[in-house]
């Protein structure tokens, strides 16, 4: 539709040819999208965006009437699909960004014919990134994402800074070759020299992620919490997992998703054990939200405690943590009526060395619910405390764990990480 309003009255085309553009192409398609509306979703931003395009080609008020104010149109999909915080309603940066295009592509179209919906809460969608983001522009990979670097949506923000000329947005922008379509149509044609740095620990409350930061600027430390919505189907059962980042890379990861299609999407990356937090008697969780019980932000301290009490029935989770510059400090409790086995999943990259003696496993850890996929199983019995460590060519992360008064088994393993490709 752009492409055919940019060269429609440049005397090209014949009559027949424009009525069949019209007709032919323009009007079948979009009655065969109206026929598939799936509610709030980043994909109905996709139809709303085509419909709606071709509706002003055709200046057909019905068209662009359900692109805009149906119950799944533009003005829904902002009020309900972005949440109050500015992230996507399904909890993924992936998504997050897949719906903002052609919701920004469909606002801009509306601008430019007298409607402007800037003013909604839209400028929060470019400002919940910059939030979460870690100190080398990555974003944390929690549910079905693959984390995203936040230069990698700089034709987003080309049009975020355009329009609300906030200095912070231009942060994507800064340093790039700025080449992009969005560049040429919208693009500022200057950026300011200074652009406010996130340095401080952040919080997106309605959807129940924290963001800590900790560290010298050149030495930062940073520790993303999960605890809000499930997140639909796009979401996981990781109530409570974190994503560690220090000494320059990601220490303990979240490791997204990978491709629908392959078996070990639903087998791994949709499993509780695969991420960093507690699991009951070898059973991922029950897709459900969690709550924030503390969060304090000193001047050189964080302390927060998130619980979930309907990740599994009868049994009450919770987590505190203490970060404080190269060291965090986890207090986690799993309380239920019953006799149950309680988990204790940490994720790092690098080679695993402990203090204690583990010898090798010919059975895998258990049947079902990711645990059968882990590799290379180990099992030690330490007493008292005891640690683990794990090594990187330039960095590493050390475990020290408080010993119990009951026999304490330690199991380690390779599980599946994320290349991306």
């Amino acid at each position: 539709c752009a492409g055919y309003d940019l060269i429609r009255d440049a005397g090209v085309f014949m009559p027949a040819e424009h009525q069949a553009i019209r007709e032919q192409l323009l009007r079948p398609a979009a009655r065969l999208i109206m026929k598939h509306n799936i509610g709030i979703h980043n994909i109905q931003c996709w139809h709303n965006a085509a419909i709606g395009s071709a509706g002003l080609m055709l200046r057909d008020r019905d068209l662009v009437s359900f692109a805009v104010e149906s119950e799944v149109g533009v003005l829904e999909q902002i009020k309900q699909g972005v949440l109050s915080d500015g992230f996507w309603h399904e909890g993924s940066w992936g998504y997050h960004f897949y719906g903002m295009r052609p919701l920004l592509a469909w606002v801009e179209t509306l601008r430019n014919c007298g409607l402007d919906l800037y003013d909604m809460h839209l400028k929060r969608m470019f400002d919940a990134p910059l939030k979460a983001m870690l100190p080398d522009g990555s974003l944390p990979a929690f549910h079905d994402s693959g984390g995203p670097h936040l230069r990698a949506t700089a034709p987003s923000y080309e049009v975020g800074f355009a329009r609300y000329q906030d200095p912070a947005l231009a942060w994507p922008l800064i340093g790039e070759s700025r080449d992009s379509l969005q560049a040429l149509l919208y693009g500022a044609e200057t950026l300011p020299k200074e652009i406010p740095e996130t340095g401080r620990s952040t919080h997106l409350n309605r959807s129940g992620f924290v963001y800590l930061r900790q560290g010298e600027k050149d030495d930062p430390n940073y520790l993303a919490l999960d605890y809000g919505p499930h997140g639909g189907g796009h979401g996981h059962p990781d109530k409570l997992g974190f994503v560690l980042y220090g000494a320059g890379q990601v220490l303990a990861p979240d490791p997204g998703s990978v491709a629908y299609g392959i078996p070990i999407y639903q087998k791994w990356y949709k499993q509780t054990v695969c991420h960093n937090t507690l699991l009951v008697n070898q059973k991922s969780q029950i897709p459900c939200t969690g709550q924030l019980d503390v969060l304090a932000n000193g001047k050189d301290f964080d302390v927060v405690r998130i619980s979930a009490e309907e990740a599994y029935e009868g049994v009450r989770l919770s987590r505190t943590v203490l970060f404080l510059g190269n060291t965090t400090l986890f207090l986690d409790r799993m309380t239920g009526g019953q006799h149950h086995m309680f988990d204790w999943v940490l994720h790092c990259r690098g080679q695993l060395r402990t203090d204690f003696k583990r010898s090798r496993s010919k059975e895998s850890i258990g049947e079902g619910d990711g645990y059968e996929l882990i590799e290379d199983v180990r099992l030690g019995a330490p007493e008292g405390n005891w640690r683990a460590t794990w090594r990187t060519e330039d960095a590493g992360l050390r475990l020290s764990m408080v010993g119990s008064r009951n026999p304490t088994e330690v199991i380690s393993g390779r599980g599946y990480d994320n290349a991306g490709d």
